[in-house]
């Protein structure tokens, strides 16, 4: 790290606060750091949300000579950060601990996975265990979260859950290492309920599907920055002792992420899980609600084609399409700028009461993306179709969130959200086995599967639209 990143902090700082004052036009956006260190990352992300915590929860409108015309990205960017309130807004950025070296992993994960020795049906079998095991424990989850409080539950079950296996999979050498680590990541089912419920109460209705999109892009942010550093890892170094160090030091940073949220995040309030209804009486309610069964089926059908394309989309480039071992990287690199570039030329622009409509019409674009897997695209032709379908994913993701937040009763979301990942989770355990038998005898099947599962979400998205009648719901205690 240079010795006037500081300054250059400090200065970033002082044009952001001119800038939402309407008191600066030009900003210097070419004031970088070069190398970071934990220390000082930590230092960046407490000074960012501490300048932020006092904030107002209605947008700041900036001045026509700060707007910079119609599409200004610093107006976006800061439409997007203002959406979640302080609390939400933390638990978002100190997600920085995960997904910075989940950028660099994760395009390998399961190549890594395959290598040593686990078979596209083997994979698909282990992907159906991990959702089983999910589902009982978000059966349970509510309750734990009740008993425990949501903050407890969260920073414990991130223990659990992320840091013990990554530090298996730094170490791993058989098969069935990585079952037992894929076992262990299962129970972030009793953190994933309070996660999302903290984030909930954090998202106010007028902006929701704003407060979503700056999750998604917050989280997705490292793949910018990092994922050619991977690439050049991969392509450099031996694969599986590469992939191990990496696993370790992500194990290190989320433990330093966990310590943090341990200090710094608040409870979440009593009444968001003050209803005295059962989780029984809770799925009676919702499987009558129109409008939740279409955000649940978008959220179900989503999660398939996330569960689908991360366990089998290397897979299918190096086998198939016999590409190298750094496209996967640069793949994600390359969808996430298309992704950043979606969500600030659109979503702070998006009304609410348009998001399904128009998050499905991406959907099937996206979908019509795909297809064009099977002219055999080269390196750059992969690359070319990742940019396209990330600025489509802009719209999707947050949508689909935003859409199942706004279906459930405001002060039972912990068993709304329990419900409605078992669901999710039920769903994907029966159809990943199927679908990693059929890659097993046939690869070439992976586009039209993908295909498949994005037209239905687009489906339910659309579904969802005619079914706004039916408004949510408060529960009384």
């Amino acid at each position: 790290m240079t010795a006037s990143s500081p300054r250059c902090w400090q200065k970033s700082r002082n044009d952001l606060r001119e800038v939402k004052e309407g008191t600066t036009g030009k900003q210097d956006t070419k004031c970088y750091t070069e190398t970071w260190s934990i220390p000082f990352t930590t230092q960046v992300l407490q000074t960012m949300l501490e300048s932020h915590a006092d904030e107002p929860t209605q947008l700041q409108e900036l001045s026509p000579k700060a707007r910079g015309g119609i599409f200004s990205p610093l107006r976006s960017m800061a439409t997007l950060w203002n959406a979640p309130l302080p609390n939400a807004r933390f638990l978002i950025v100190s997600g920085s601990f995960w997904t910075v070296n989940l950028a660099i992993t994760e395009p390998y994960r399961f190549l890594f996975f395959s290598r040593l020795g686990l078979s596209p049906e083997e994979i698909g079998k282990l992907f159906a265990a991990d959702l089983a095991v999910r589902s009982i424990g978000l059966l349970l989850s509510g309750f734990t979260q009740r008993l425990f409080g949501a903050k407890r539950m969260l920073v414990g079950g991130d223990v659990i859950s992320w840091v013990l296996p990554y530090l298996i999979l730094g170490f791993s050498s058989r098969p069935w290492h990585i079952v037992l680590a894929v076992l262990l990541t299962s129970l972030n089912a009793f953190s994933s309920t309070p996660y999302n419920c903290l984030l909930a109460e954090g998202m106010p209705p007028e902006r929701r599907t704003k407060g979503y999109a700056f999750l998604f892009l917050w989280n997705l942010a490292p793949s910018l920055l990092v994922p050619w550093f991977a690439g050049w890892l991969i392509s450099s170094h031996p694969f599986g002792p590469t992939l191990r160090v990496l696993f370790l030091v992500q194990a290190a940073c989320m433990a330093i992420g966990i310590s943090w949220r341990g200090l710094k995040l608040s409870e979440l309030q009593a009444s968001s899980t003050s209803s005295e209804w059962g989780i029984l009486r809770t799925f009676r309610e919702l499987i009558w609600r129109p409008q939740f069964l279409a955000a649940w089926a978008a959220l179900a059908t989503a999660g398939m084609f996330q569960s689908l394309w991360t366990a089998f989309f290397a897979i299918y480039l190096s086998k198939h399409l016999h590409l190298p071992d750094t496209l996967p990287a640069w793949n994600i690199e390359i969808s996430t700028i298309g992704f950043v570039v979606g969500t600030l030329a659109i979503q702070p622009f998006l009304g609410e009461s348009k998001v399904s409509l128009v998050a499905a019409m991406a959907l099937v674009f996206q979908a019509l993306l795909i297809g064009g897997y099977y002219l055999h695209p080269g390196f750059g032709g992969v690359l070319s179709l990742g940019f396209a379908g990330g600025i489509t994913a802009s719209l999707s993701g947050a949508a689909t969130s935003s859409l199942l937040t706004s279906s459930l009763p405001e002060n039972a979301r912990h068993h709304g959200f329990a419900l409605s990942f078992v669901g999710v989770h039920l769903t994907g355990a029966l159809c990943m086995p199927f679908a990693g038998h059929l890659l097993q005898s046939n690869l070439a099947l992976f586009p039209a599967l993908a295909i498949v599962f994005l037209l239905a979400w687009a489906a339910s998205l659309a579904s969802w639209s005619s079914a706004k009648g039916s408004q949510p719901f408060q529960t009384t205690a």
